[in-house]
């Protein structure tokens, strides 16, 4: 079975919180961020898997490539992975 990134995922203060959302500010709101827009300090941002594991957005290309739900030109554009990038 191949691996597929399954939603949205934010590391905070050493402690992962995952979820099935599309997008990281539906998760900031969840966890009661006043500014769900904006990445606070010291937050990283990345995906969860279809077997419960955090990824950094780097970590999260080459899933995303094998399960077919990135095209291979998601980045011309130079730039980090973002959750709009996923075909979900």
């Amino acid at each position: 079975m191949t691996i597929r990134l399954t939603g949205v995922a934010i590391k905070r203060d050493d402690q992962i919180h995952l979820s099935n959302y599309q997008y990281h500010d539906h998760l900031r709101k969840e966890l009661g961020d006043e500014d769900c827009y904006h990445e606070p300090p010291g937050d990283e941002s990345g995906f969860c898997t279809s077997e419960g594991n955090f990824l950094t957005r780097d970590e999260a290309i080459p899933i995303g490539l094998a399960s077919g739900q990135l095209s291979p030109y998601w980045n011309e554009a130079g730039r980090d992975l973002l959750s709009s990038d996923i075909i979900w």
